[in-house]
């Protein structure tokens, strides 16, 4: 499952200059970063293509559930304020993944083996989770229904170990966001969502921080399965060049 987040890391590959080595790993010395972000274009297309064939242009984030709770002041009162959602959240437009930077390579040989290291900066154009039941109170006010996090500033960094022995295989170093800015709709159309968006702001404040901590905390392990299933290696092999 998942990448949302997920996407994000299935999405995430790269490459720049190295030295020459072989089998898997063709390229020349003094290559450039900008001669080989293709690479990394067609991986990420690639990917995004098989990921969008398995589950949809979508993804369910595993353990994303909301269960936020705080208290407020209100005049001279204080009162709680919570939000629940019965379902994990899914991640949406998973395609519409894309390279932000330029793609940085360094190739080494290990015990006898090849290897090369990935890195890149990614985004997705239009990040979106959505959660299809969310239940909200603020004292004697409440609202149930479905809610939206859209996040139109983010961005990720990725760094993938590719090693060639008898045969290729990819793994994921490291993944952490570099920036995520959201903000919350209610699946309820014209005055009521703007009156209602004000009205549970304290408890929607408290979704955007769990969302986020959840998407910082789990892109590693979305993205870890994603990058050791789908096959990276064919773009590297000098076939594909």
């Amino acid at each position: 499952k998942h990448l949302c987040l997920c996407i994000l890391a299935s999405i995430a590959i790269s490459s720049a200059g190295a030295i020459p080595l072989q089998s898997f790993f063709p390229w020349s010395s003094g290559s450039t970063n900008n001669n080989l972000n293709w690479v990394l274009d067609a991986i990420l297309k690639s990917v995004s293509s098989e990921l969008i064939a398995e589950h949809g242009d979508e993804f369910e984030i595993p353990s994303s559930q909301i269960n936020a709770t705080q208290e407020v002041e209100l005049l001279w009162w204080k009162v709680g304020a919570n939000a629940v959602s019965t379902a994990p959240g899914i991640l949406k437009n998973i395609s519409s993944v894309v390279r932000v930077s330029d793609a940085v390579i360094a190739q080494t040989a290990e015990s006898g083996s090849q290897k090369i290291d990935l890195k890149a900066e990614l985004k997705l154009n239009d990040l979106e989770m959505v959660y299809s039941s969310v239940n909200t109170k603020l004292s004697f006010l409440s609202y149930s229904g479905g809610l939206t996090v859209k996040c139109p500033t983010n961005g990720f960094n990725i760094d993938v170990a590719i090693t060639s022995g008898s045969s290729c295989s990819a793994q994921l170093v490291s993944a952490t966001i570099t920036e995520l800015g959201c903000n919350v709709e209610l699946n309820e159309g014209g005055i009521m969502n703007f009156f209602k968006k004000h009205v549970f702001s304290y408890s929607l404040g408290k979704v955007l921080d769990e969302v986020k901590s959840t998407m910082t905390a789990q892109l590693p392990a979305i993205l870890t399965p994603i990058i050791e299933k789908h096959d990276i290696c064919k773009f590297l092999k000098p076939s594909s060049l």
